[in-house]
């Protein structure tokens, strides 16, 4: 018996130490055969080898690691003859077919499929499938659908080495919370801090809306608007001890129970500047006295507030990157002491305003829109303002701004703008068959920042067979300056009812023009100021025209000139030109007709849009 694992043992060791000098042995990789390659060549494998490893130097072991890592093989078999080495593959099945079946969403169904390189004609992998279905079901989980269901079924043809892909979605049955509950709350009631949750539970006032659906990120909002609210009044050692979320039997219902530690209510005692704040002192110290009063009750938001103030500061000095911090003090009674201190200041000078991704644009154009100048200290509020005023030309439709070659020892600093352009011509062609107007034509072109040059152009043609208008605009919003604009318009409308006016008989000829000039006043405000004429020919058929249009006639006559004046104010605050969602444009229009008109009249005009 004791000879008996004497041989065990011995044979034991003699196939390590054989396994050992096989797979670690370095081999050539001239001198690799592969059988049973199709969907790879055997050079596309061996690139794939090279990229992952030292091509000349590689032992068995390591070879064989690497094509596991593609994942191309579901077996390999190997033979190692003389100097060379024989390896029998069996190619993992290739996808010829993948079918979906859901209700809505296929989108995003068929994106996250191609983040997992499940696509048709791609090579199928298990793992990754199984990773798609528990992304799928984690996105509906986060939008309140606690019951999908992602299921799929793979179809094998051996003849073929292919699989069929079918996933089917079922179950969209969104998860309503019944109850939210909060334990541990002393010094406020529950109504009081649920009334800012973005959850709620059913009740007819949620009928119109989705905020009793449970989802996940909503819930961590809540709890991070609970903890802030805490902060903001005193509670310095806030806690969330828990927050659990239990599901209903039948998979409808969410009840969610949040458990708080409040700790003491803390109150401010002295608020200081340390001495490094000593060259701005007589600056920041009436703005902390009016912010912070002892005695009051703590509030982390005031601090956060009073932090931005000191930065947004020194940054529209120069002082960029400004570290400003603070530390809280703890005093006996519940009482904290709070102080402001200010790390290294360099101030820094702009070198140079660069551009990117201007590709039609001239880099002047962009740069008479940012009132930072090279050569000065930086100011962080003309930097955002030139990002604004980039954005509302409607030149671009995103801005970034970058600084390079920041060093604090250098005091220098370059500001660069990555711009992407947008489609500055816009076409529009309508086709419209009515009774009333037969066929109607609407042909337009604008050409915002036309061929680069800053300069807008805008050309209309709206025809029917009642009347027809044509109109030409331009602009140059930096004619004689960067503050000063010009532009003119140039019209021609006919309507002609002779034939088609079912109460009387009239044409009318309009031909009219009117320039006018643009100040800036600032980023956000023009005044605009311009003289136009109106020149109109009035044609009568027949003796069915009203009292007043006969009357009317025989004293004006039947040709008029039109001399106006007008002036406009303009606020634009828009975050941007196309699809603003967010800001505020106005118009305040005044004309005024003066002599030598036909006719004297005068109007005012409002216009407002806001998003």
């Amino acid at each position: 018996m004791f000879f008996f694992s004497i041989f065990k043992i011995s044979i034991f060791i003699i196939l390590f130490f054989y396994h050992s000098l096989i797979f670690s042995a370095e081999i050539n990789v001239n001198k690799i055969e592969f059988f049973g390659l199709s969907y790879l060549s055997e050079l596309e494998l061996l690139n794939k080898v090279k990229s992952k490893l030292d091509y000349n130097n590689i032992s068995i072991d390591e070879f064989l690691l690497v094509l596991s890592d593609i994942r191309v093989f579901e077996k390999i078999d190997l033979i190692k003859s003389d100097e060379t080495l024989k390896l029998f593959v069996t190619e993992k099945p290739y996808i010829n077919n993948i079918d979906v079946y859901c209700d809505n969403d296929k989108n995003y169904i068929y994106s996250v499929l191609n983040e997992f390189n499940l696509n048709i004609g791609w090579l199928y992998d298990s793992y990754s499938l199984e990773l798609f279905k528990q992304k799928v079901e984690q996105y509906y989980i986060n939008q309140g659908m606690n019951s999908i269901n992602v299921d799929y079924f793979i179809d094998s043809d051996v003849l073929t080495n292919s699989v069929s892909i079918s996933i089917n979605l079922s179950n969209y049955e969104k998860l309503r919370i019944k109850e939210i509950k909060i334990f541990g709350n002393k010094s406020f009631k529950e109504k009081e801090l649920l009334s800012f949750f973005f959850n709620a539970k059913t009740s007819w006032m949620t009928l119109f809306s989705d905020s009793d659906i449970y989802i996940k990120g909503k819930l961590i909002s809540d709890l991070e608007l609970l903890r802030t609210y805490y902060f903001d009044n005193g509670f310095v050692n806030f806690q969330i001890s828990s927050a659990k979320v239990l599901i209903s039997k039948n998979k409808k219902y969410a009840y969610i129970f949040i458990n708080v530690f409040e700790g003491d209510q803390y109150y401010i005692g002295d608020v200081v500047l340390d001495d490094n704040f000593s060259f701005f002192k007589e600056r920041f110290q009436p703005k902390l006295n009016s912010t912070f009063f002892s005695g009051e009750v703590f509030s982390l938001n005031k601090i956060f507030e009073f932090r931005k103030y000191l930065k947004d500061y020194l940054s529209d000095r120069g002082y960029i990157g400004s570290d400003i911090d603070f530390n809280l003090i703890d005093l006996e009674e519940n009482v904290i002491d709070i102080e402001f201190f200010l790390g290294k200041l360099s101030r820094l000078i702009v070198r140079k305003i660069d551009f990117s991704g201007n590709f039609l644009t001239d880099d002047y154009i962009l740069r008479r829109l940012i009132p930072q100048i090279e050569g000065n200290y930086i100011l962080m509020s003309d930097v955002n303002d030139g990002k604004d005023e980039i954005l509302r030309s409607g030149i671009v439709s995103e801005v970034d701004v970058e600084f390079k070659n920041y060093s604090s020892d250098n005091n220098y600093v370059d500001i660069l703008y990555k711009i992407k352009e947008q489609k500055l011509t816009k076409f529009t062609a309508g086709f419209t068959m009515t009774h009333a107007d037969g066929l109607v034509i609407n042909i337009g072109s604008e050409f915002i920042n036309f061929l680069g040059t800053g300069r807008d152009v805008s050309i209309n043609v709206n025809k029917n067979r009642l009347q027809s208008d044509y109109n030409f605009i331009y602009f140059d919003p930096c004619f004689f300056n960067i503050n000063v604009g010009f532009g003119y318009n140039i019209y021609y409308k006919i309507e002609d009812l002779d034939k088609y006016s079912g109460f009387f008989d009239h044409a009318s000829n309009v031909f009219g023009w009117n320039i006018y000039y643009s100040l800036k006043l600032d980023d956000l405000q023009r005044l605009n100021f311009g003289l136009g004429c109106d020149m109109t020919k009035l044609n009568m058929y027949g003796d069915a025209a009203p009292i007043e249009v006969k009357d009317f006639i025989s004293h004006e006559g039947c040709f008029f000139k039109e001399y106006y004046l007008t002036s406009t104010f303009a606020f634009n605050s828009l975050d941007r030109y196309n699809f603003p969602i967010d800001g505020l444009s106005s118009n305040l229009i005044l004309k005024l007709s003066v002599p030598p008109s036909d006719i004297k009249y005068y109007s005012l005009n409002f216009s407002l849009n806001f998003f």
